[in-house]
């Protein structure tokens, strides 16, 4: 694959090569698609949980709500693991 560079961009790329910071202008591109890869799946994961939020506060706001008893969520999370295992 050729791609072309922006002056600016390509100058950048050539100074971090010299810089020592990454043995080829491959090493850097893999480095920054993989830093990229992970932005993206962040940003994946927060609109997900956005939605959950959304969904949480529409239950909320239409009285499908209760209250959370903490004792006895881990006494089912417990119970379900001892008949898992």
């Amino acid at each position: 694959m050729k791609i072309t560079l922006k002056p600016k961009v390509e100058r950048y790329v050539r100074d971090r090569i010299g810089q020592r910071r990454y043995v080829s202008v491959d090493d850097m591109i893999a480095r920054a698609l993989t830093l990229l890869e992970a932005a993206e799946r962040t940003f994946d994961t927060r609109e997900a949980l956005q939605r959950e939020i959304d969904i949480g506060l529409a239950d909320i706001k239409a009285g499908r709500e209760h209250d959370w008893d903490l004792e006895a969520t881990k006494k089912r999370v417990r119970q379900r693991i001892k008949r898992a295992s």
